[in-house]
Order: C-alpha cells, then structure tokens, then sequence
C-alpha cells in the first residue's frame, strides 16, 4: 500500500472539517455497516488475497480436524461446542488489541461500545484522528496476534487441536470488517486519508487530504448508512 506522509502535528477533527484542505468521502454508521462491509470486503488486491487465502486454509483446518478418526464423537462435538464458546469470548480480547494498539498510537480515552440485539461489539477512541498508515495497524492488530497465539496452541497441544482449529476459522472469518477497512484504505490509496470515531453519534469519518487537482472540485462523500 502506498502510504502518505502524515502531516508534522496530528490533524484534529475541527482541521479535517476544513474544506480548503480536506474533503469527507465517506461516513460509516457503526450500528448498520452492511452497505460498507458489502461494498469493501471481497475487494481484490494482494494484502486481501491473502487473507482469503489464510481464511480458505483455516477452514480447511477445521475441516480436516473434523475428518480425524482419533476424535470420539463425543469428544468432537465437545471440542466444537468449545469453540463457539470460544468465539464468543475472544470477541473482547480482539477489541482490547484493539484498544491496545489505539493506546500505543496515541490515543487517550479508549471505550468499548456493544450492540447486543445486533451482536456487534467495537471499539472507540472518540474523536482522535488517525492517518491510514496507523489504522492499517489498527484493523490487522487483533488478526496477527490472535492467530499467531492460536497457531502455535494447534501444535503445542495436539489434544485439542479440533477445538483450535475450530477458533482459529471463526475467529478469522470475524476479522472481515477489519479486512474491509483495508480495502477501502487501499481503494483511496493514492490519497493522504485521516479518519476519527465519534462516539456519540457511533460514526466514523474518513477524510481525504486535498490535492490541487481537488482542490477546486469537491465531491460529495459517500455515505454509507
């Protein structure tokens, strides 16, 4: 991906309202992302590649797993069992990586948002600005991690490696809202992009830096509702 060099003092969210020098392309409700996630998550290019291809590999791990006669059925179907658990409780631990690497970047005040009707969980860090160089790091953090710790249980403990894999697929298959933010980033990759969180709208702004050509000719942002 082609990355800009961010300005020399962290923009704020009042600078990228400045029209002279920054234009807003899109808007992302967090409480209905499916116009987004359906718009950006199957967008081809080399770094979503491979993590389809990963995805593609996990669920074949899984499956493989399935297919092993050492497994009981009783012992299967507990170790699958496990692994929806699982899922479910690995959702924090990704939004603390999350919050992680937002504190690690610079941000102050981190929050936690749930949605439990729409079983949505994400995290905040209101108002602090970030350029697409750090939000690339923001949205591969939980991802990496998780599946490095997840990938060396599976041949530490051959036991329970059903139960692994199992984890490892859903876990992977739920990272495809981070995955679709890289691909709007490398979508608008010739760009200089900034984006902000605000928490109490639970909306986050994505604008694009002014170039000269751009700078005389507006665009309307897209919106996605």
């Amino acid at each position: 991906m082609t990355i800009h060099h961010p300005p020399a003092r962290r923009p704020r969210p009042i600078d990228l309202r400045d029209t002279s020098q920054y234009e807003l392309i899109c808007e992302l409700d967090m409480r209905n992302p499916t116009d987004f996630l359906g718009r950006y998550m199957f967008k081809l290019n080399l770094g979503s590649m491979a993590f389809y291809i990963f995805a593609v590999v996990t669920v074949g791990m899984f499956i493989a797993e399935l297919t092993n006669p050492s497994y009981t059925a009783e012992s299967g179907i507990a170790q699958i069992i496990l692994a929806l658990i699982g899922s479910v409780v690995i959702a924090p631990i990704h939004e603390g990586i999350h919050a992680v690497t937002y504190r690690a970047i610079g941000a102050r005040v981190v929050k936690f948002v749930a949605e439990w009707r729409k079983g949505l969980i994400y995290t905040i860090a209101d108002r602090f600005v970030v350029n697409q160089r750090e939000y690339v790091w923001l949205a591969v953090a939980p991802l990496v991690a998780i599946s490095i710790a997840l990938g060396g249980l599976y041949f530490l403990t051959p036991e329970y490696d059903l139960f692994i894999a199992g984890l490892l697929c859903l876990h992977t298959l739920s990272c495809l809202g981070d995955i679709a933010i890289v691909n709007f980033l490398w979508a608008h990759r010739d760009r200089a992009i900034f984006s902000y969180d605000d928490h109490k709208l639970r909306r986050s702004y994505f604008y694009a830096q002014r170039t000269a050509t751009t700078a005389d000719a507006p665009n309307p942002p897209t919106n996605q509702r």
